[in-house]
């Protein structure tokens, strides 16, 4: 017997859609995607000028901002995977602190976008960046031509079975399991 198909009917035409990159974690399912953040290149028109790219393996680093040089009322903002973390910091001669929370198994950036340029430009900051038992020590210079940056290259551990520690069943829960049996 012989079927007969009916022609397609044309297809619409399709605008290509670019993607927006995406990527799995370890054990997640295909339907779970998470957005990777963007490494920017320019922020608000300001190119961004990377100083650092660093791998860490801790999910939370801590930022310290202080003031470098002269104490002029710099004002800068902190912006994490391209949003704004802290907003119109004032630099002066007290540290500044900033816990930031990693895109695990990710690039994340942070950039220090000068929001004026206090009595004498530059901004200029030290700043200390503490994760995986490491401290980062960094000059940040910012005004409005440039932002400093920075990359953190989160890693997640994929320890061997070996290493993970289970609990350890002690001699009064064997007698208790023995006794129900």
């Amino acid at each position: 017997m012989l079927l007969a198909m009916a022609p397609l009917a044309p297809r619409a035409q399709e605008t290509p859609v670019t993607p927006v990159p995406t990527t799995l974690r370890p054990g997640d399912s295909s339907s779970r995607k998470i957005t990777v953040p963007p490494i920017l290149s320019n922020y608000r028109n300001r190119d961004v000028d990377t100083q650092l790219v660093v791998e860490t393996i801790t999910d939370t680093v801590l930022v310290t901002l202080i003031d470098n040089g002269t104490i002029d009322e710099d004002t800068i903002s902190l912006i994490v995977n391209g949003k704004v973390a802290h907003a119109n910091v004032g630099l002066n001669a007290n540290l500044k602190f900033f816990w930031i929370g990693m895109v695990k198994g990710q690039r994340n950036q942070i950039i220090m976008y000068a929001e004026n340029l206090g009595k004498m430009p530059p901004n200029t900051a030290l700043m200390r960046v503490y994760h995986s038992g490491k401290t980062e020590w960094l000059y940040a210079s910012s005004d409005y031509n440039k932002s400093f940056g920075l990359i953190l290259d989160h890693r997640i551990l994929d320890l061997p079975s070996q290493l993970i520690v289970q609990p350890v069943e002690t001699a009064k829960s064997t007698r208790q399991a023995s006794a129900l049996d």
